[in-house]
């Protein structure tokens, strides 16, 4: 049973894969989990953060308000998805389908 707080593991896999793919992370870097600061690593740049704001309104269906871009937890993948789970439980249950994809 997953909480409010707990990261969704299919909007993390999906964001995991994007940021892999995005910043070109060896599948041998071991410094790279979901935990690790995305940015102060140095895995996503302001462009990178471009093309994630672009992947978030056209595979997920949301747009982040300003707010969730200086929130805390955007840093991290699991942070990320537990944004991105909360403004799905907003947006309705159609969006939340298209996540298992």
């Amino acid at each position: 049973m997953s909480s409010e707080t707990d990261p969704d593991p299919a909007v993390a896999d999906r964001l995991e894969r994007f940021i892999r793919h995005e910043g070109r992370v060896a599948p041998s870097d071991s410094d790279f989990d979901r935990q690790v600061d995305l940015f102060s690593a140095g895995y996503l740049d302001s462009l990178g953060l471009l093309h994630l704001i672009t992947y978030l309104e056209q595979d997920f269906g949301v747009v982040l308000d300003d707010e969730a871009f200086i929130d805390p937890d955007f840093v991290t993948i699991d942070g990320m998805s537990r944004l991105i789970s909360r403004a799905l439980r907003l947006v309705g249950p159609e969006t939340q389908a298209d996540v298992a994809r």
